[in-house]
């Protein structure tokens, strides 16, 4: 055994030595092709590869740790999982290589190194690759970018998501969150805190559904443009569509296309064998004096009453 204060360099070393050396200064390797066995401190064994690949392998299954202050701050587990301030798997599914915990919470850092940032610049990304074709190809991006020049304490910043579509070879712009808080869908200039645009008419823009197994064409609520850019809100199941006001209904469309304005449910007094009313108003009183009495009143822009016709063909 070797013990070393300051620094122990190893130049020229081409024969494989298990000398069970402990350093308190550290450990260089300088020479090439050389094979350190156990002891050394960091591994079962090293390898050291030629000049022209200065890469250093750890052949054996065993972990690879690195501790600052006494403690250990860094694991590469024998599944190639790297783990930081955990000496243990959060998540045991193979794609959780890289895994972090800290008391406050695990948290991702990716920061732009440059003092002068212009509106576009990137600051940020996570990038989703596909070896699908035989080579790795980007095919979906979170990014964070500048939303406009950045400076002193004026950081403006936006969110960026995008996809690639079926058939396609490369990423879209579906959903961006802006500095001002605006969210667009299909835009990258949203106008409003929520703009969602599409370039095919008689497109749905919502879909409401409860159908647990998936949502499909047939059940459910939309709102969407028509062909003739109409909007339109549809209930496609057999129910109605209620309007309120203080978490009240006030007005309902039934299954049957009527408008009950003041109630919920359509009166069986209403039709008879013929006719069907398709608007329905009623108060909560049967005083004709009462306030409360279901009226239809009219007046005019400068609040002159003007007559109602009632009839009937």
């Amino acid at each position: 055994s070797l013990n070393v204060g300051g620094t122990l360099t190893y130049e020229d070393v081409t024969n494989s030595v298990s000398p069970g050396i402990t350093t308190t200064g550290g450990l260089v390797v300088t020479g090439l092709g050389a094979t350190f066995g156990s002891g050394v401190g960091i591994a079962d064994s090293i390898y050291h590869i030629d000049d022209d690949n200065t890469a250093i392998r750890f052949p054996a299954a065993d972990t690879f740790t690195v501790e600052t202050a006494g403690d250990e701050a860094i694991r590469i587990d024998s599944s190639q999982r790297l783990l930081v301030n955990t000496d243990s798997a959060m998540e045991t599914f193979g794609s959780a290589a890289l895994q972090v915990a800290t008391a406050a919470g695990g948290t991702l850092v990716l920061g732009r190194d440059d003092t002068s940032v212009s509106e576009d610049n990137g600051l940020g990304a996570i990038y989703f690759d596909t070896k699908a074709g035989g080579s790795f190809a980007e095919s979906a991006v979170i990014a964070a970018e500048a939303d406009a020049d950045q400076g002193s304490s004026d950081y403006p910043s936006r969110l960026v998501f995008k996809t690639t579509a079926d058939g396609a070879g490369s990423v879209t712009e579906r959903l961006r969150i802006t500095s001002a808080g605006r969210v667009g869908i299909g835009t990258d200039d949203p106008q409003e805190l929520l703009h969602i645009h599409t370039t095919s008419a008689g497109a749905n823009l919502f879909h409401f559904s409860t159908n647990t197994s998936g949502s499909t064409n047939a059940d459910g609520g939309v709102i969407g443009l028509n062909s003739s850019n109409k909007l339109y809100f549809y209930n496609r199941e057999a129910g109605s569509i209620e309007f309120g006001t203080s978490n009240s209904a006030r007005a309902t469309i039934d299954s049957s296309g009527r408008l009950l304005i003041g109630s919920t449910s359509a009166r069986a007094n209403f039709n008879n064998a013929t006719r069907t009313a398709f608007l329905q108003l009623e108060g909560t009183s049967s005083n004709i004096d009462s306030s409360s009495i279901a009226l239809v009143y009219n007046q005019d822009s400068t609040g002159n009453a003007s007559n109602i016709y009632f009839g009937k063909t």
